[in-house]
Parts: C-alpha cells; sequence; structure tokens
C-alpha cells in the first residue's frame, strides 16, 4: 500500500511539472513568432537642396518638404518615424525609410 502512494505519489509530481514546464515555456514560443520588423522603404522624393554629405543622425529630410537636405553616408540610411516626420541619417534600418538616389543623379528633380 505504501509502494502505491508513494507511485501515485511520484506520478503526481511528473505530470505537475511538465504543466509547469509547458505553461513556463508556451508563452516564449508565441512571443517569439509576434515579433516583426516593420519598415517601409520611400523612393518618391529625388531631389536635393545641396549636394553635401550628411554627418550621423543629422536631418536629412525635413518634414513635409519634397527634397533632401543632403546625402547620407554609404553605412546610414534617411529613417523617421513616420512619412511626415523629419528624418535623420542612421544605421538603424526600421521605421521610415526615405531611399535616397545615387551620386549620379544630384540636382534632378
Amino acid at each position: 500500500m505504501v509502494m502505491m502512494m508513494s507511485k501515485f505519489g511520484n506520478n503526481w509530481c511528473y505530470s505537475t511539472s511538465w504543466v509547469l514546464l509547458i505553461c513556463c515555456i508556451l508563452p516564449f514560443l508565441m512571443v517569439s513568432g509576434r515579433i516583426v520588423k516593420r519598415s517601409y522603404a520611400d523612393q518618391s522624393i529625388r531631389g536635393y537642396i545641396s549636394e553635401r554629405t550628411c554627418w550621423e543622425n543629422e536631418i536629412c529630410k525635413e518634414e513635409f518638404k519634397n527634397t533632401f537636405r543632403c546625402k547620407c553616408p554609404e553605412f546610414a540610411v534617411c529613417r523617421s518615424p513616420g512619412r511626415y516626420y523629419s528624418a535623420y541619417c542612421s544605421i538603424t534600418e526600421t521605421g521610415y525609410i526615405f531611399v535616397q538616389p545615387n551620386f549620379g543623379s544630384w540636382g534632378s528633380k
């Protein structure tokens, strides 16, 4: 009888461990599936106000303007939190990205 109690107790302990393990791991598995890099590339701006290179974290496009102030370096992008916000040169490629034309097309509008 004592032997049966201990076996029953151990089985209950193992099943509880599995339930706790699943309850602890399952939320992490579900969250990792929802993480999505959100960015949008806008190619509608084609001209520049001046032909110069921006510094990092400098405004490359002012809000509501249809031209760039300057060109971001190769390792950076012109990004903003949204279409109608000022954009800054940044190495982070998330958010609203304004694609800048190459050096050969400077001055064309």
